[in-house]
């Protein structure tokens, strides 16, 4: 029975029963390049690298080969290689945690000094009677954390709540336009246009907040109260334009013909067929400074007043005015009603699908440009 030593170090690795060696478990034994066992993963790394030197002859590494000695010089060259190589790690690795511990160090006697200082200036002003100030110099970093994350802790709750009171404030706006979206309903029904255009401006909902009623959806969220009704504003607008009929039914209603005058009568039929109040009566919309404007016109009556309303930022004022013909022009001047600091008067001229003006504050302070299209 024949003995298996390592080919490098020459130590006994087994027995040999014909069929080979076999390590019987032992993980350190390995297999060189060209076939023979190495008692360990070093020694197998040698013997490859002087397998490599010697240009694959195995034969090299005889006891009576004089490459053998060479190979061994190589061997131990490499080995004195990494040797240094792993000196030289440990080295740096050392100077490192050294220069950490000399910083820590640092910081930890600049934190006493100040600490230090601190405790002296607070007893001074102990001294000189002042408590507060002595006490907020001694521990003004740990008051410092505990405010901001109180501060913290609190701005989140607010933000918690006025969400939930939103979400509460739009489900009861939603109730009261639900009920006005039921008289659009029956108005359009009935197939009174006028009537009908008049609610559907009515359904505009002032909060832009999240209606957490509705079905969410994975890349939108919620929808939006103000979007939604927006949404279902302009599609009864579509289907109330489609209805027969025009917006001089309520002229005619406002200024009924007395037989008693038949030329003032005659007057009043002339001024209300002199305005094309299906051009000039509905939504406008466009860009009032930087913000996004609304303006509404319900009615034209007869004498020239008119009526509407107009939406900013959400927020719907009403307006009042009157309206004179140009040529081709209709020149409105529209007035808030005043009660608000923010009302003011909207003078503009239509030309076509165009109205083009500006908007003053009632103060004198602001003034704005817009353009509106219908």
């Amino acid at each position: 029975m024949a003995k298996t030593k390592c080919v490098v170090c020459n130590s006994f690795m087994g027995f040999d029963i014909g069929l080979g060696h076999h390590p019987n478990g032992n993980t350190d034994h390995r297999k060189t390049k060209d076939g023979k066992w190495a008692c360990s993963e070093k020694c197998a790394r040698d013997y490859n690298l002087a397998l490599l030197n010697t240009g694959g002859n195995s034969g090299n590494f005889s006891s009576s080969s004089p490459t053998r000695e060479i190979d061994h010089e190589a061997i131990a060259s490499s080995r004195a290689d990494e040797a240094a190589a792993k000196a030289e790690k440990a080295r740096v690795d050392l100077e490192k945690e050294k220069h950490d511990d000399e910083m820590a160090l640092k910081r930890r006697q600049q934190e006493l000094e100040e600490k230090k200082n601190r405790q002296k200036r607070a007893d001074e002003l102990r001294a000189q009677g002042k408590t507060t100030q002595a006490f907020f110099v001694e521990h003004g970093t740990t008051v410092g954390i505990v405010v901001s994350i109180l501060f913290v802790g609190l701005l989140v709750g607010y933000l918690m709540l006025n969400s939930k009171s939103n979400t509460k404030e739009g489900v009861e706006i939603n109730l009261k336009l639900e009920s006005i979206e039921d008289q659009v309903k029956i108005a359009i029904q009935e197939g009174n246009k006028e009537k009908a255009l008049e609610l559907a401006n009515k359904l505009v909902h002032p909060l832009h907040e999240d209606d957490e009623t509705k079905k969410f959806d994975a890349f939108n969220g919620y929808p939006k109260f103000d979007e939604e009704w927006n949404k279902k504003r302009e599609k009864y607008k579509e289907e109330i334009m489609k209805l027969n009929g025009n917006s001089t039914t309520k002229i005619q209603e406002q200024a009924p013909v007395e037989e008693t005058q038949p030329e003032q009568s005659t007057e009043i039929l002339s001024q209300s067929e002199s305005f094309d109040n299906s051009n000039l009566i509905g939504e406008w919309t466009g860009a009032l400074g930087t913000d996004q404007l609304a303006l509404t016109i319900e009615t034209i009556n007869a004498d020239g007043s008119v009526t509407g309303f107009n939406i900013v930022k959400g927020n719907r004022r009403p307006l009042e005015g009157t309206v004179s013909k140009n040529g081709d022009d209709y020149s409105f001047e529209l007035k808030e009603p005043g009660d608000d600091k923010w009302d003011g008067v909207f003078k503009f001229s239509i030309t076509g699908s165009t109205a083009k003006g500006s908007w003053t504050s009632n103060n004198g302070k602001s003034t704005k440009q817009f353009s509106l299209i219908k």
